[in-house]
């Protein structure tokens, strides 16, 4: 087997959940036109009024920036804030 072949069959590391978190506090702060500062990564994401392009979006980006697949009704009906959210995306295994 050449090498290449071995790089292509190593599973991609789990993402850092402290990246995780910053992204997805940018992501939501940037969506609501909001400053960082105005959002909370521990309250849940019903309280952030998230549209179904902005949960696409999201989840889209995450998956293309983090290799992990994510479903974006996730962040329309969370009741889960922005660090659980980041705790269950570490969790998930890399596409």
């Amino acid at each position: 087997m050449s090498i290449i072949q071995e790089l292509s069959l190593q599973t991609p590391p789990k993402p850092d959940r402290d990246e995780v978190v910053h992204w997805l506090h940018l992501h939501v702060a940037t969506a609501l036109s909001e400053s960082s500062e105005a959002v909370d990564v521990n309250v849940p994401l019903t309280k952030f009024d998230l549209d179904s392009v902005d949960s696409v979006m999201m989840a889209v980006d995450l998956e293309k920036r983090f290799s992990v697949p994510v479903h974006p009704e996730l962040f329309l009906n969370a009741d889960k804030s922005l660090v659980e959210v980041a705790d269950l995306i570490c969790k998930t295994p890399a596409a």
